[in-house]
């Protein structure tokens, strides 16, 4: 690795999260180039940094310029950010419901402290990080030298990218069935009397 190497990918980063580029993408590459030891830190570095510089945009550019830019997604979004602070940053990062760009830029010109966004930021985002890392580095493992240790190490990471994403959705699924209290017999309305005379 050249010296300058950390600061060129924590640029490439920055720049991909401004420019709406998929961070998915981008720490895919990063797996490819770098291998699963380093490629995790850069990919959880760099994700950081590119987080950072969207709340940083999203700071200057302001509430109102930032919900022109979202629309109702944004309302959305600034809506979960103040009710829930850090727990809104993790669920956002866990099940992205806007684009990473979108959702740097809301929490920028939301209410939400700079540390809750970060530290929410690395909860969620890391461990889907550095899996992805690692299954982009045993695809290219696989690919080069197709063992069968290769291809199964392969075939294990993407279950268990798979099966973690399986779980959660399901998981908020049930969270977001609202329990539908029994209406009593008593509150139901009362058939209507007829006139006089009808």
């Amino acid at each position: 690795d050249l010296p300058f190497t950390p600061l060129a990918v924590l640029a490439a980063y920055t720049i991909a999260s401004v420019v709406a580029i998929p961070i998915s993408l981008v720490i895919g590459v990063t797996g490819l180039v770098f291998g699963p030891l380093t490629g995790s830190l850069y990919a959880v570095g760099g994700s950081l940094a590119g987080a950072l510089a969207g709340y940083g945009v999203g700071s200057l550019l302001g509430r109102r310029t930032v919900r022109r830019l979202g629309g109702r997604r944004f309302n959305r979004l600034d809506r979960k950010l103040a009710e829930r602070g850090i727990f809104a940053v993790v669920f956002l990062r866990l099940v992205p419901v806007a684009p990473f760009t979108i959702i740097n830029f809301a929490a920028g010109a939301s209410r939400i402290g700079l540390r809750d966004y970060l530290l929410g930021t690395l909860l969620g985002l890391g461990p889907g990080a550095v899996l992805t890392v690692v299954f982009a580095d045993r695809i290219a493992a696989a690919i080069s030298k197709p063992t069968p240790l290769a291809i199964g190490l392969m075939i294990g990471c993407a279950l268990i990218l798979l099966g973690s994403g399986w779980w959660l959705s399901r998981y908020l699924q049930r969270r977001k069935q609202p329990s539908e209290p029994a209406v009593p017999c008593a509150a139901a309305p009362a058939a209507a009397e007829p006139e006089p005379g009808a």
